[in-house]
């Protein structure tokens, strides 16, 4: 008799959740943890890139979880990330970001590295109303198609193009080769680059590409130095950088390397002899050493073994905007609360500060890193509010 009355009971209430009774809650109220998706590639020939994000990521979400958790309305929840490897191909990285929103249920998505993926991510994120902010995707175009739920949590293009014309200048070069690898990213860079070269005075002698993971660069260096450049525009990653490095010392000892922003010196200067490295020069994201910034590197030699980049940096700043905006948003259920919350931003972090356009933009500008003496050395070039306001000139042309 008792087991047919709770057996009632039981269809009972089944019955009253199903038909949207009292007893469906909220799931804000529901929810225990902040999920938050990563995409990076983690294996393939940018594993080193991706793993030096998604490092920041990781160590930023410790840091929150240390002290309780993200407050949404005033209760705190740990973050739990689930983590991608997309490789950098952009079908992966469109299917792992509709996994993470249909199958996972993030509340946002920290990724890609690569241009050419967040280009088909955005879409997805768009279509399902959820947050996508990347730390490193570069590609100008991708704050011009329209994505509501599109930020750039990196630098543009252009940040390193203004930049780039000041070293240009201040190392005396005429005349260069731009060297791209073959992807959105790169490809952007032919169409940024020649009418700021222009504009300085430096002759551009041509464009050359490469592929992600190539090994080879001496036909290359071969046609370069038959053009008779002064130097080398490099937009490249740190996994191509280092060989192209190591090839030109040997072909063209005198040939002067920059790059233009995709690679960290820090980095090139561990897997190249020092003799290779020396006078490298290169726009950089690194931010200028200071008492925090200490304190990360120390607990990050602690727990990886070895020297954060900036990319490393960027991945932390992007979890730390990322809660910002959904403290500020009191929600885990109003998706256009949280976008807008994003928009709104306006969080100092290690590479700089976040402040996004109306349509997902930011203009952080950049310094340079190079190689002096066998050590790394950290520079501003450039009045950093006119490299803002240039940056900005630029986007409107």
């Amino acid at each position: 008799m008792k087991a047919n009355f709770m057996k009632r009971l039981f269809v009972m209430a089944v019955c009253l959740l199903f038909a949207g009774g009292v007893m469906a809650v909220p799931s804000v109220q529901a929810a225990d943890k902040v999920k938050i998706g990563v995409l990076q590639p983690l294996t393939g020939p940018l594993t080193m890139s991706g793993t030096l994000v998604t490092n920041g990521i990781k160590m930023a979400a410790e840091e929150v979880n240390a002290k309780g958790g993200v407050n949404i309305g005033g209760k705190k929840y740990p973050i739990e990330l689930i983590i991608y490897d997309t490789k950098c191909v952009p079908k992966d990285s469109a299917t792992a970001t509709e996994r993470l929103i249909i199958r996972d249920k993030v509340d946002l998505i920290i990724g890609d590295f690569c241009s050419s993926c967040c280009f088909v991510d955005a879409p997805v994120a768009d279509k399902h109303k959820t947050v996508v902010i990347s730390p490193t995707c570069a590609a100008g175009g991708l704050t011009q198609q329209g994505f509501n739920y599109f930020f750039r949590g990196g630098v543009h293009n252009f940040s390193g193009v203004a930049t780039m014309m000041e070293v240009l200048k201040a190392e005396g070069i005429k005349k260069v080769v731009l060297l791209a690898v073959n992807d959105a990213w790169g490809r952007s860079y032919t169409t940024l680059y020649p009418p700021a070269l222009k504009e300085a005075g430096i002759e551009l002698l041509g464009v050359e590409y490469f592929e992600h993971g190539q090994k080879d660069y001496y036909t290359v260096l071969t046609k370069i130095k038959g053009m008779k450049a002064d130097g080398v525009l490099a937009c490249s990653e740190i996994e191509d950088f280092a060989p192209f490095v190591m090839q030109a010392r040997e072909t063209n000892p005198g040939l002067k390397i920059v790059e233009t922003g995709g690679s960290d010196m820090n980095k090139i200067a561990e897997l190249v002899p020092p003799k290779a490295a020396e006078g490298l020069k290169g726009v950089s994201r690194m931010p200028p050493p200071d008492k925090s910034i200490e304190a990360f590197n120390e607990a990050y030699r602690k727990k990886y073994g070895s020297e954060p980049s900036s990319f490393t940096y960027s991945g932390h700043d992007n979890l730390m905007v990322a809660v910002a905006a959904l403290e500020k948003a009191g929600t885990l259920d109003d998706k256009e609360k949280i976008r807008q919350a994003f928009q709104d931003s306006d969080f100092q972090g290690f590479i700089g500060r976040y402040q996004f356009g109306p349509n997902g933009e930011n203009y952080i500008p950049l310094g340079i890193q190079m190689v002096e003496g066998g050590k790394i050395k950290y520079a501003w070039i450039g009045d950093r509010d006119k490299l803002v306001e240039f940056i900005k000139k630029l986007m409107k042309q």
